[in-house]
């Protein structure tokens, strides 16, 4: 595979992870709303675990995919790092999903679940787009 094939497709999957961020970040913040008192009636702890199990039954196959890429020698590092940080991602959001139990939430859980998902991301954009930039020649000199 070229180096550019494989640059072209894996920005298409973190432009698709950018989709699934908005997501889980929506329902985070829904999260947030129910146990602030915030949040329309129908709005619960239940119908939210079954929004992040829907979308997490959508998210695998995505991460399979890239897990499944090819990458070419040059970026076998790289893509090594990009999986570390997108399995993160994963963990965080199932992390935040196991804090619900019911009508209640784990609120320590979740607070470290919402700081991993944070990590995760700021990773992806520093292995993504800054390591990137550096090895291209664009941040030097």
């Amino acid at each position: 595979m070229n180096n550019s094939v494989y640059l072209t497709d894996v920005t298409r999957q973190l432009e698709r992870l950018l989709v699934f961020k908005q997501v889980f970040n929506e329902y985070i913040h829904t999260c947030e709303n129910i146990i602030c008192g915030n949040c329309l009636a129908s709005e619960n702890l239940g119908n939210l675990r079954n929004y992040f199990t829907r979308n997490l039954v959508r998210f695998r196959p995505f991460l399979e995919e890239i897990r499944k890429l090819n990458v070419p020698a040059q970026y076998d590092r790289l893509h090594a790092d990009i999986l570390l940080s997108v399995e993160a991602y994963d963990r965080a959001i199932s992390n935040i999903m196991d804090a619900m139990h019911g009508d209640r939430l784990d609120q320590d859980q979740f607070g470290v679940a919402k700081t991993d998902q944070a990590q995760a991301l700021s990773s992806i954009d520093s292995v993504f787009i800054d390591r990137l930039r550096i090895e291209n020649g664009e941040l030097c000199g």
